[in-house]
């Protein structure tokens, strides 16, 4: 019963991604470094940033990790369930509707 309980809360906190939490100042850092070379070595255009989407928009690609650019997938880059978060927070705090959002790299 006990082995059963620790799994399910394993598996629980795996899947669990906190919308609320990540540093934003980090995950701009990441995102400038890591966004411009995916995983297959194309490049991204540099409109790809922060206010290219809504807050709904960053979301839900980060519940959908294929929507992501690079389908998420960044060449030696985001690869901590940290990371991510700090990275999300970056880009849902300067999403084109947010309050602050983006409006120069």
């Amino acid at each position: 019963m006990l082995v059963v309980l620790a799994l399910a809360f394993t598996a629980s906190t795996v899947f669990a991604f906190d919308f609320n939490g990540g540093d934003g100042r980090k995950g701009k850092r990441l995102w400038k470094r890591y966004h411009t070379q995916c995983a297959d070595g194309k490049t991204l255009p540099n409109k790809v940033g922060a206010s290219t989407k809504t807050q709904a928009q960053w979301k839900d690609a980060f519940n959908n990790p294929s929507k992501l650019p690079c389908g998420g997938k960044w060449a030696d880059g985001i690869k901590t369930e940290e990371d991510m978060q700090n990275v999300f927070r970056y880009l849902f705090d300067h999403a084109a509707d947010s309050d602050q959002p983006e409006t120069c790299g």
